[in-house]
């Protein structure tokens, strides 16, 4: 079975990704979500007022997705953008789509056209498989996949900061922030922690080693 296909029998869901739900601005009123999944982020931004759209290559997904969305548009993004999109949007979310795609350049040129002009945000969020749990089975030899997660079976890139911000920038875009949202190892000592200090910990990780800690990456972009 073909990739496309692998990705076409699942359903992505779970409780919505709180760091790209927090990276989109306020007061927007129109998201598109490409990869949208089961529609876990664009529920929350509905509920918010915001009209939202979203494209899935899983007809299963698609059919979940549609009670949050105004069109839910069933395509494979391997593919760049589907022709009847015609919209422009105040914010573009694709949280954790580009390392399932072969040649993301084809969507990303795609997408510079979508942004509404003069305003219109990206909001990319990538796995880092540099994590620094990640890094240690590398070193012990082990590279195995997974059902999802970092290691996801239907992931065929990975990206770092640097690289990610590369590839946006040769498209035509203009980072305005790169960052990570991450998870600092602390073994028992997170349980005896305050849950603010275990976060806090996180945070600090995160923003002074984005690479090591880091558990996935975000980059907010716009068009040049």
């Amino acid at each position: 079975m073909s990739m496309a296909g692998n990705l076409a029998n699942r359903v992505y869901s779970n409780k919505g990704n709180p760091a790209v739900l927090a990276a989109v601005p306020c007061g927007v009123r129109s998201l598109l979500d490409v990869g949208c999944g089961a529609g876990d982020n664009v529920g929350r931004l509905a509920e918010q007022g915001i009209l939202v759209d979203g494209i899935t290559i899983s007809p299963a997904e698609a059919e979940q997705a549609k009670q949050y969305c105004r069109t839910v548009l069933v395509w494979d993004l391997e593919q760049g953008l589907p022709l009847g999109l015609k919209d422009t949007y105040d914010v573009v979310v694709a949280s954790h789509v580009l390392e399932h795609l072969v040649n993301p350049g084809a969507l990303l040129s795609g997408l510079r056209s979508k942004l509404a002009a003069g305003h219109g945000k990206l909001v990319v969020a990538l796995p880092n498989l540099m994590h620094c749990k990640y890094r240690w089975h590398l070193i012990c030899g082990r590279f195995e996949y997974e059902p999802t997660g970092i290691m996801d079976s239907t992931h065929v890139c990975w990206y770092t900061l640097k690289s990610a911000q590369t590839l946006l920038t040769g498209h035509g875009y203009v980072v305005e922030r790169a960052f990570a949202e991450g998870f600092v190892p602390q073994g028992p000592l997170r349980r005896l922690l305050p849950g603010s200090w275990g976060r806090g910990i996180d945070r600090l990780g995160a923003g002074w080693f984005p690479g090591f800690f880091g558990r996935q990456l975000l980059i907010l972009p716009t068009a040049k």
